[in-house]
Formats: C-alpha cells, sequence, structure tokens
C-alpha cells in the first residue's frame, strides 16, 4: 500500500515499483488505525536524492534500538524495518529447513539491507 498525496510522492512510488516489480494500491488508511493493528514488518519512507542522509540520520536517531533504519540502494528511500526482521533471519531459517550449514553457504547483494545476511554466510 501506498500513501502518496502529492505529485513526487506518486512518482517516487511509481519509481520503487518500478525498481521492486511492486505495484501499489493507493490509499489514504488511517494510520492510528493500522498501528493498532500492530507494527509493521517494513515502512518505506520515499524521500529523494537530496535528502536521503538527513533522513536516514533523523530515523536512526529517533528509532535507535526500536527498529532498523537502512538506507536504500538507488539512495532515495530508506527503509524501516521491525526490530526482529532483517534478511539474515530469513537467510538462516531457510538454510535451517534446507539442512545447509550457514558457514558452507555464499551470499551477495547490493545494498545495506544485505549487510547481516552476506555477514551470517561462510563466503559474502
Amino acid at each position: 500500500y501506498a500513501n502518496a498525496t502529492t505529485p513526487s510522492h506518486f512518482t517516487l512510488a511509481k519509481k520503487y515499483g518500478d525498481l521492486t516489480n511492486i505495484h501499489h494500491v493507493y490509499c489514504t488508511d488511517d494510520y492510528a488505525a493500522a498501528m493498532d493493528r500492530g507494527l509493521p514488518s517494513k515502512l518505506l519512507v520515499l524521500c529523494g536524492n537530496d535528502h536521503i542522509d538527513t533522513t536516514t540520520a533523523t530515523l536512526a536517531q529517533e528509532l535507535k534500538g526500536e527498529a532498523h533504519v537502512i538506507r536504500g540502494s538507488p539512495p532515495w528511500f530508506v527503509e524501516v524495518l521491525n526490530i526482529n526482521v532483517c534478511k539474515g533471519f530469513g537467510f538462516q531459517k531457510m538454510c535451517r529447513s534446507l539442512g545447509i550449514k550457514m558457514e558452507e553457504s555464499i551470499t551477495f547483494g547490493d545494498g545495506d539491507n544485505d549487510i547481516e545476511f552476506i555477514q551470517m554466510a561462510g563466503k559474502g
């Protein structure tokens, strides 16, 4: 879901959709009601290249210890992830399910959101 309210919001949402092959459903949800349903696993802040560093730093400071704040790649969005959610946990679960030792695996990635699972692999 995307809550775009300006032309630049729609442009950034389309840009992210093109990057990830995700098609957004635009909505005007009441965020207080959404939070009553529980914390999301991911919040995406689309901010543009000129605001990426300030937005990342502000969110990291405000959410310190409560969420993972990851600078997007390419640098025009910030991911805010539930503290219990990261690719590393998914990678660990996949290896366990397949009976593969993590130290015998190889991983690769191209962004800051890949760091955990790259560090957890035998070769990353």
